[in-house]
């Protein structure tokens, strides 16, 4: 589209009639005799380049996965969904606060690790006729450790317990009650607003539940009750099923299994070429995360686990610099670093280029 000259002509270059090229400058005269030139709007038309084809490579499966999970309800329709994140996300710190509050007394019922007593030692080292016992996580009711009431739901409700302490003696709550239950809401949250924005991010809420479980009792009594790996992980694997055939992905249970037992055993060598290293309850342990972080990438569990030994690793060396000894609990080290991977999967799996 060219600049349309009026009578009179176009301009002193082209005259009467526009040329090519022309931009289309007018002249007129001013009352002095000599020639004005003012310019008028240079307009061209701008060629559109000839099309490329893209040349893109063929999505692997865990990038299949990530696209029908965006597909189901992740953040590319993040304009028709948003009104639905907000409620998920509202909806998900309630049900963090309740779980939360709920796992409260039961956690806080298996029995603490306490130093030996001379009445104790027979017992417990045992004797040639009578081998020593298997050390395991006792269930009994929560107690107050300073006046011994027996805790109900009731009495560590979240925020006003905190506060109150103890409703018999008045004595503030073992540390683990408010971590536990600020924790499991914070958590599920950030699981929430990372992974998807529907349905989909059920069987990781779970996963939170098991995982504070699961490191609350282990950073009390260093030990992890045998059934609660196994427990999570058959739930964990229902779930896992349903929520794959409903996005369409049945792929994803198979990376999930293998992702499990690759994980239960590569820890499963390194407690016996280790022995007394490592305990039994955090192999238990890697089999769960191993098939909750292989469901969404076959990458996310090494990733786990390497920010999982990190986090032991400082713990470690906290340990000897409070010299408490070299022993640390590592069930919690391996759950955060799990989470931690998790809510980063964005960011770790676009570096690989995996997104």
């Amino acid at each position: 589209m060219a600049w349309a000259p009026t009578a009179g002509g176009c301009c002193s270059s082209c005259g009467p009639t526009a040329t090519a090229g022309c931009r289309g400058t007018r002249t007129t005269t001013l009352a002095c005799g000599w020639p004005s030139r003012s310019s008028a709007p240079d307009v061209r038309v701008r060629e559109r380049p000839p099309s490329r084809r893209s040349h893109t490579r063929t999505p692997g499966t865990s990038t299949r996965w990530a696209s029908r999970l965006a597909e189901a309800s992740g953040p590319s329709a993040a304009s028709r969904w948003e009104p639905v994140n907000a409620a998920l996300l509202v909806l998900s710190a309630v049900i963090g606060i309740v779980a939360g509050w709920q796992l409260t007394v039961p956690v806080h019922r298996y029995k603490e690790l306490r130093p030996l007593t001379p009445r104790d030692v027979a017992a417990e080292v045992g004797t040639a006729d009578q081998p020593p016992p298997v050390i395991r996580a006792e269930y009994r009711q929560a107690r107050c450790p300073h006046c011994h009431h027996v805790y109900r739901a009731a009495d560590v409700v979240p925020v006003l317990s905190w506060f109150r302490g103890c409703p018999s003696c008045g004595e503030r709550l073992a540390f683990t009650v408010p971590l536990l239950q600020v924790v499991v809401p914070v958590a599920m949250v950030l699981t929430v607003a990372t992974t998807s924005s529907g349905w989909v991010a059920l069987p990781y809420l779970w996963l939170v539940v098991v995982l504070a479980a699961v490191a609350v009792i282990d950073l009390r009594i260093w030990l992890i009750p045998w059934w609660m790996p196994w427990v999570g992980a058959a739930v964990g694997f229902v779930l896992i099923c349903a929520m794959s055939l409903v996005i369409g992905a049945p792929d994803a249970i198979v990376r999930a299994v293998i992702s499990g037992v690759v994980m239960f055993g590569l820890f499963f060598v390194l407690w016996l070429v280790a022995p007394g290293k490592l305990g039994f309850g955090d192999v238990r342990l890697m089999f769960l995360l191993g098939l909750f972080l292989g469901w969404f990438s076959l990458v996310l569990p090494i990733y786990g686990l390497l920010f999982g030994s990190l986090i032991g690793l400082a713990m470690g060396i906290g340990s000897l610099v409070g010299r408490r000894g070299t022993r640390f609990p590592f069930g919690p080290a391996l759950a955060l670093g799990a989470l931690m991977a998790l809510w980063l999967n964005g960011p770790l799996l676009n570096s690989l280029g995996m997104g």
